[in-house]
């Protein structure tokens, strides 16, 4: 499987080619040809998929290092204050704004 910094490259090498059609026909003052038209939606069509499969492997590498991190737990010396999805915190929160309604109303 390519790394990540290889399909960045190709798709560089991918976004110079689809500039050089461009600044030709630009240079010439004409409009595209359509061979030209052909190669640029090759070029945008490949570059589409390059983009997916770059996505793919940082989602991947993604969880890969969040499934190594520490779980933090209750009592384990972490702080887990404001965590989203834990829900001995968001319940404390709650149990606060409740009271302090109660007390105020």
């Amino acid at each position: 499987m390519p790394s990540t910094k290889a399909l960045r490259e190709r798709r560089g090498q991918l976004r110079n080619r689809f500039k050089e059609i461009i600044d030709r026909a630009e240079g010439e003052d004409r409009d595209i040809t359509a061979d030209e038209q052909r190669e640029l939606n090759k070029i945008n069509d490949d570059d589409i998929e390059l983009k997916n499969r770059i996505d793919r492997q940082e989602d991947l590498s993604r969880r890969e290092l969040e499934d190594s991190q520490p779980i933090n737990r209750r009592g384990s010396g972490f702080s887990d204050w404001g965590q989203p999805g834990n829900v001995s915190t968001e319940a404390s929160a709650l149990d606060l704004t409740v009271s302090a309604f109660v007390k105020n109303a």
